[in-house]
């Protein structure tokens, strides 16, 4: 009797392994592409939402310069007429008081966006270091001291408002409750507009430029990866 011995036709199993496991990594390597790049653009339509949010602060920062001037221009008046009594009239010195306690006007950074992109760990998506790095230092510490300064500022402005107008200044009679409280109400008005108000408005303008090479930097970096960006 004879025995007939199948070979098994291993190159062939092995060219099928080969062909299985390389179609299964290919799979596998196009869908994490794809979600990779899913991703990237998840990340710039966020980074898109935040240089509108920035965008929205610059229109802000033109407003809160306007109003700063105009409070500086109401400590001038005050001061003036605290110096010299009578010439400028009573009663407009109760007005600019009272403007100056009511209408300051500070910034608060919108910071949705920044914290969206946080927490869903989307900086990373963009590969952008060099920019990333910018906005880490606008949102985690420029904005929080400018935040910090714009605080203690209104602080001191409801002070004013709340206490030293109050104590020195008869807002009906349109008077000084004491002759003798006129300098110390101007020295508190003059400590005022320069430890704060001018100071403000210089933090102001440097403030302004950094967030103008901010939002440059990410429409260079959007129209670099194809997004539209309109003003």
């Amino acid at each position: 009797m004879s025995e007939t011995r199948s070979r098994i036709p291993w190159g062939r199993l092995i060219a099928e392994a080969v062909l299985i496991f390389g179609s299964v990594y290919v799979a596998i390597f196009l869908e994490a592409a794809s979600q990779d790049r899913q991703d990237a653009r998840e990340a710039r339509e966020a980074l898109a939402q935040m240089m509108a949010e920035l965008r929205e602060d610059q229109r802000d920062l033109v407003d809160i310069r306007a109003n700063q001037e105009r409070s500086s221009e109401l400590y001038d008046r005050t001061v003036r007429g605290l110096s010299d009594p009578g010439s400028v009239p009573s009663d407009s010195l109760t007005s600019a008081f009272r403007q100056i306690g009511e209408a300051n006007r500070t910034l608060y950074h919108r910071r949705s966006a920044w914290t969206t992109m946080v927490a869903a760990g989307q900086l990373a998506d963009l590969d952008d270091p060099e920019l990333v790095t910018l906005l880490g230092n606008l949102y985690e510490n420029l904005s929080r001291r400018f935040e910090e300064n714009g605080s203690q500022y209104d602080a001191q402005v409801n002070r004013l408002a709340l206490e030293w107008f109050p104590e020195t200044w008869d807002r009906v009679e349109h008077r000084l409750r004491s002759p003798d409280q006129g300098g110390v109400l101007r020295d508190r008005l003059l400590t005022m507009q320069e430890a704060w108000n001018l100071y403000y408005l210089d933090i102001l303008g440097d403030y302004e430029e950094r967030i103008f090479e901010i939002i440059d930097g990410i429409e260079v970096h959007l129209q670099r990866h194809g997004f539209e960006t309109s003003p």
